[in-house]
């Protein structure tokens, strides 16, 4: 594989330093030491196993590019499959004649002596197309000595095989919850104790099947009803009063709820992110293999059924509707947006959207000063959202609590952003002093309502930076009491929304003679420019100096 003698010496000495003793009839046996491998659970027995992974997984395209065996391909433009790794099992594909079948024999002999691993032929199984001659089947099976099945009806927890029923299909997602509650028994547990276990167990027990399939209807109702029978208890065989409707349970707890999944909308919303996962990742294997077959000179978010599609596609354009609910066009070089059809505008569909078109709105989406792609992004990202949390409530104890002179800066420049919720109002201002604290400028200016607070901010940043570009400054600090928008700038995590584009715009100015660094400081030190955004809402515009 192309590694170093003094590398494959010094991961073998770490391999065989290693002694293991065993404990048998009370009675210490040992050492054992090992050879070809780590015990496991040791922190490098993971990193061993990918790389003899990595390396059959060579070995099975190195033979695919000679021709000496093909794999499977589900439409003419779609990407060749020999092979599909998950964990420690092994998928491979062939066409179902005695040279590929020897071919891949002598793959896996390659890889058995190079590695010292063995293949469990106990353990695989062979399963051939259902046009294949029985007499063929019976000679490859031989040659292997591998047993051949008709199918494997669940592979990795999920059924290979799509039945006309599908009901009956699932159906192994009701037993296991059924199971789940008959392994509790008649043991108490409190109202608390069930909310968890239905949160935690019940309704995860379906969640890998739902981010595949679209699940029935009448399989989630049937596991939502033993939900629902284990909340309310069953005593001697007979079911309690539900004194609440599921509905109303699965409501947030704000509401008077209790948070409970609705199955039918939880297994809409993970086929929803599998095909943004699609969108994000369209050079990913299964995006390679989806495009040649359902929209081979399209988008996946314009792609139909197409004839004859498979059950896993048909639940991914089922729950495509949800998707472009919630995903927004962030204007870049506008070379992928069709202004009239695409969504681009916030708040809105598209501008054909009646009654009349709220251009405002789109006067707050930024020009990129650099070049940018159009991007596509969801414009509700809790988890976004749950990080602008965390970070404002981190402490700030580094912060200035008090204005201060710029320690290596001619200038400072201090912003800040203020909002009238009853007008609809944004108003920014901004003060420039020298190091010894004398006012040198002072500015405030209404804009447009932004899209977001943290968008506001880093607007009233850019805003504020083209001012002092237009008037020639140089070797300004600049501080704002914004911890989200300076930790925006200052760090560089792929935000594909408009805060991504204004932060790129400022780190883009950061690298100009004009400014020299971004910081926090608390709001005690940024009155000046707090008065100043708030004063912006009696006079459109503003400047002293």
């Amino acid at each position: 594989m192309g590694f170093q003698q003094n590398w494959i010496v010094k991961v073998m000495n770490c391999v065989k330093s290693a002694s293991y003793y065993f404990r048998i009839n009370k009675e210490v046996a040992g050492p054992i030491i090992p050879s070809r491998g780590l015990r496991q659970g040791d922190l490098l027995s993971p990193y061993l196993f990918v790389l003899g992974a990595h390396g059959l997984s060579s070995l099975f395209n190195t033979f695919e590019s000679r021709g000496l065996f093909r794999g499977v391909k589900i439409a003419p433009t779609s990407p060749s499959v020999s092979h599909l790794f998950f964990a420690d099992d092994s998928l491979v594909f062939c066409r179902a004649t005695m040279e590929e079948g020897a071919r891949v024999k002598d793959c896996l002999s390659l890889y058995e002596k190079a590695s010292g691993q063995i293949i469990n032929y106990d353990k695989s199984a062979l399963l051939f197309s259902p046009n294949t001659h029985m007499l063929l089947m019976v000679t490859i099976k031989n040659n292997f000595t591998i047993l051949a099945v008709q199918q494997h009806d669940l592979y990795l927890g999920l059924p290979t095989v799509s039945l006309r029923s599908k009901r009956l299909q699932f159906k192994y997602l009701v037993d296991r919850v059924v199971q789940r509650i008959q392994g509790w028994g008649n043991k108490w547990f409190s109202t608390g104790g069930k909310e968890v276990l239905i949160k935690s167990i019940l309704q995860a027990v379906p969640t890998f099947a739902m981010s595949c399939f679209k699940l029935p209807l009448l399989v989630c109702d049937d596991i939502e009803s033993e939900c629902a029978n284990f909340w309310w208890a069953v005593e001697n065989g007979r079911r309690k009063m539900h004194r609440q409707t599921w509905d109303a349970l699965c409501q947030p707890k704000g509401r008077g709820g209790l948070g409970f999944r609705k199955l039918v909308e939880f297994n809409k919303a993970l086929l929803a992110k599998q095909l943004w996962c699609l969108i994000r990742n369209p050079e990913s294997l299964v995006g390679r293999v989806l495009k040649g077959r359902y929209f081979r000179h399209g988008s996946v978010l314009k792609a139909g059924l197409g004839s004859n599609p498979s059950y896993i596609w048909r639940s991914l354009v089922w729950s495509k509707y949800l998707l472009q609910k919630g995903i927004l066009w962030r204007v870049g070089d506008g070379k992928s947006i069709k202004i009239f059809e695409e969504k681009w505008i916030p708040s809105m569909d598209s501008i054909m959207d009646p009654p009349l078109v709220p251009w405002d709105r789109a006067d707050t989406i930024p020009i990129p000063a650099a070049n940018v792609c159009d991007s596509l992004f969801w414009r509700y990202d809790t988890k976004a959202r749950a990080k602008e949390k965390i970070r404002e409530a981190t402490p700030r104890n580094k912060s200035e609590k008090v204005w201060k002179p710029p320690v290596s800066c001619t200038l400072k420049l201090n912003v800040d952003a203020a909002v009238n919720e009853d007008r609809h109002q944004f108003g920014i201002g901004g003060a420039v002093r020298y190091n010894q604290g004398r006012l040198m400028l002072a500015f405030g200016k209404q804009i447009n309502q932004p899209i977001s607070v943290v968008h506001g901010e880093l607007l009233e940043i850019r805003e504020n930076i083209i001012l002092l570009y237009d008037r020639c400054f140089s070797d300004v600090q600049v501080a704002t009491d914004s911890q989200l928008a300076v930790l925006a700038v200052t760090t560089n995590e792929d935000d594909l929304g408009y805060n991504g584009i204004c932060a790129v715009d400022i780190r883009e100015r950061l690298k100009t003679p004009v400014i020299s660094e971004i910081i926090h400081v608390r709001s005690s030190a940024n009155k000046v420019a707090h008065n100043l955004a708030h004063f912006s809402f009696l006079l459109l515009h503003l400047l002293f100096g």
